[in-house]
This record gives C-alpha cells, structure tokens and sequence, in this order.
C-alpha cells in the first residue's frame, strides 16, 4: 500500500516482490505498508519512502488552437495532489492551468498563441524534467487553424464568423465575459451561431470566445483565436420598470425592470439592484432574457425598526472620518488613536438618505493615565448634515480605561437616529480611544 492505494504485484520470490506503480498522491511519500496474506513481514516496522519522477507518455490531440486548447495529458509519477505540475517547451510552461483528474492524467490549458518547440518535457514548480521524455513520437504544436473574424449581435444570439470550424465530431460553446451561450450552432467552417435564449446577453465590452469541444472518448478542446477587431460592446437599455408597486415593511413584492440581457448582468455577483439603497434580491424563477425580476428588501425605518422589529442589531459601518482613525474600528484593541488637537474628531457617516438607529455607542480606553482630558471634554453627537451637531451625551468622572458605554435599549429612552455620529473633543488628549462602536439598525 501506497498512499493508501494498493499496488498491482508484478512479481514475487522468496526474497523479492515487484510492484508496478498503479496510484498515489505526490512524486514523494513515505507512506508505504508492505504485508503479506500471512500478515505483516519483519522489518515492515522500518520507514520506506518512495520517491518518483514524472514522465510524459502521450498528448491528445497532438496539434492545438492558437485560441488556447484544453489537453488531454497522459503519463506516470504524478498523483492527485502533485502541485505544480505543468508541460513544457523548450522551458517554457505551456499550460496556463492545469487540472489532475486521476493517477497520470491530467488536462492542461494551453496559453494562446501559436506554440511549438523541440523538446516537450513534464516538470514540477517551473523546473522542466528532460528526463519525462520517454516517448519519442510525443509531439505537440498549436497552430492558428481556426480563426473568429467577425461577431455580431442580434438580439439574443451572436453569430461568429470565421475559418476553420470544425463540423463532425464537435460541440461548441460560447462565452461573453465568461457567461455561457445556451446553445451553439456550428453552421458551417465559417459561421456559428450562440443564442442566450434564457437570459439574454449580459452588458459588457469584451472578447467574445469560442470553444469547440470533441465528443469523442478522449476529452480535448478548441479555442478559435480572436483578435481585437472582434471586440464585443454592449450596454443595457432600461425600457421599463413595475410601478404604483405597494408593499409592506416587510418587502416580500416583486419589481420587475424590463431591460434585454439584465438578467444575465445580475447572475455575476458583482451586480445588484438596489432599492432604497438595499439590495433587491434576484428572483432566476420569475427573470428571463427579456425581465430582470427582484424580491424587494424588507424597509427599515426608524418607525419599523421601533414597532415591527423589521431588523436586528448589529455593529454599524459607514464611512470612517477622518481617515486616519480608521484603526479605531478595526476590531483591536491595541493601537491608539493619537489626535493630540484641542478640537478633534472621529465617527462614521451612512448612506445619503439613511440614519443609523442606535441601541449602545461604546468606546474603549487602554491605559488610562488620567482622566482630566476627557471629563466634560469628550462628547457623543448626532448630524444629518454633518455641519449641524447634537450633543447627545457628555463623558464625566464615571469615565474609566476599557469599554464605557452609552446605553439606549431601556423603553423610556428614545433611540437618537442620525446619517452621523462623531465622538468630538475640546482639549489636547480628549481623543485619546483604542475602539470605538456603534450598535443598532
């Protein structure tokens, strides 16, 4: 046993036992147990460690796209969890990924452009190995066969116009910006067409891309080379949107945005749709290409929060200022904040059009030396302007190093909600805080 892998028995003697390597893990290990049906020999207590170099045996297909190629690679002396494995040209790594699938295989992802060499040869962490060239008819080169000339767009499908299409024993698949096509058609050796019948063409600028995949027993792909001139440009047009939409604190509704190939813009997680400055949620059972349809957000309000309870406390975040004290919402109580002015600073601004509701605003003082800075000095205050300040409490002598707190969540206290808070300081060493937090909705 190997790796936990029980090896084939070639042969065996009184004194001798040959095994051909079947699997295992890396290119070294000490993980081998030798035992008979008998149980296990003398000596098998010993440490043995194998060690085993690479080789390359064969390369399916032998000739590639310029476009890039998905290959399959076969040989030995590799493992699942052998890392940085790669093919190489005269040492130069071909594979832009590789992908080990089983024992002495693996598909490589070829780098684009048009590749041959003298020496192909197999190598672990940017070092090619000459000795993996076992076979001499291993051969590989990547060529510009097939080539994408044109691609345009109508409604929701593209057609690609080019050369060298393969059209028996061939699927395609077309991507833009990495989004799939729902089907490939190839027409012809210079035309196929790709249709996003579902979700419609996400809005982008880029290269669209190509692929033709085998269908036979042997996994290989096609990439056709594109140049710049294929440049794909899209840009999303609303046409629409669902109005006199009435729903209640808790959302739930639906908002509808009539728009071709939203739909496929917001399946990339980068995109959202906001409502009120929260997310609306993507509904994939009501959108299709033509409809991008979203859950509106449950509305929290000063009045929902207080009567409905639409949203549980958390630890607020907004915009810091200034930007420096940035360190004193970093969740460490370590480094302190060193404003030495007699008029300073710090706290945190929402969303235009929003208020933080607070339960508790707390800060925290490491090594308190004195207190005469800080008493009737350091206050906590509300703006929905930023200009136009309330003092909303005043630190005094019950002051002390660590958390003090600043507590709203009795019945009979009414909660302040503000676009900002700031902690503000009258004198040299008032904004002397470790941490600093805002909790509520």
């Amino acid at each position: 046993m190997i790796d936990g892998f029980s090896q084939e028995l070639v042969s065996s003697s009184d004194t001798e036992a040959v095994f051909k390597l079947t699997d295992l893990n890396g290119i070294e290990t000490t993980d081998v147990t030798i035992y008979s049906a008998e149980g296990y020999p003398e000596g098998a207590e010993i440490e043995h460690s194998i060690t085993v170099a690479p080789a390359l045996l064969s390369i399916e297909p032998a000739i590639g796209n310029s476009g890039g190629s998905k290959l399959t690679v076969t040989g030995s002396g590799f493992g699942m969890q052998t890392s940085g494995l790669n093919l190489y040209f005269d040492g130069t790594a071909l594979c832009d990924s590789v992908e080990i699938y089983e024992y002495g295989m693996f598909y490589c992802n070829t780098i684009t452009g048009v590749q041959s060499a003298s020496t192909l040869t197999i190598g672990i962490d940017g070092v090619a190995d000459e000795s993996s060239y076992v076979a001499s008819d291993v051969t590989y080169t990547q060529t510009e066969d097939i080539v994408v000339t044109a691609a345009e767009a109508s409604e929701n499908t593209i057609t690609f116009t080019g050369s060298g299409f393969p059209t028996s024993g061939f699927t395609g698949r077309a991507t833009v910006n990495g989004f799939a096509a729902d089907s490939v058609t190839i027409d012809s050796e210079t035309s196929a067409t790709a249709s996003w019948s579902t979700t419609g063409i996400p809005a982008t600028e880029t290269l669209p891309s190509l692929t033709f995949i085998n269908s036979g027993s042997v996994a290989y792909e096609l990439t056709a080379a594109a140049s710049s001139s294929v440049l794909f440009s899209k840009t999303l047009e609303i046409i629409s949107t669902s109005s006199g939409v009435e729903c209640s604190f808790s959302g739930g509704c639906t908002y509808a945005i009539e728009s071709d190939g939203l739909y496929a813009s917001m399946l990339d997680t980068a995109n959202h749709i906001q409502v009120c400055g929260t997310e609306c949620v993507l509904r994939t059972d009501l959108s299709d290409h033509s409809y991008a349809v979203c859950e509106m957000p449950i509305l929290a309000t000063s009045y929902s929060v207080e009567n409905y309870k639409v949203a549980e406390s958390v630890d607020l975040a907004g915009t810091i200022f200034p930007e420096e004290s940035a360190l004193l919402h970093d969740g460490l109580t370590v480094e302190s904040y060193e404003s030495t002015s007699s008029d300073c600073e710090f706290g945190m601004t929402f969303k235009e059009g929003h208020v933080g509701v607070l339960d508790e605003a707390k800060i925290f003082i490491n090594f308190l030396i004195s207190k005469t800075p800080y008493v009737d000095n350091l206050s906590f205050q509300g703006s929905d302007d930023g200009t136009t300040w309330t003092t909303l409490h005043t630190f005094g002598e019950e002051l002390h190093e660590g958390w003090n707190y600043i507590d709203y969540r009795d019945d009979d206290v009414v909660k302040p909600g503000f676009n900002s808070y700031r902690f503000a300081g009258t004198e040299s060493g008032a904004c002397r805080i470790t941490e600093y937090k805002l909790h509520g909705v």
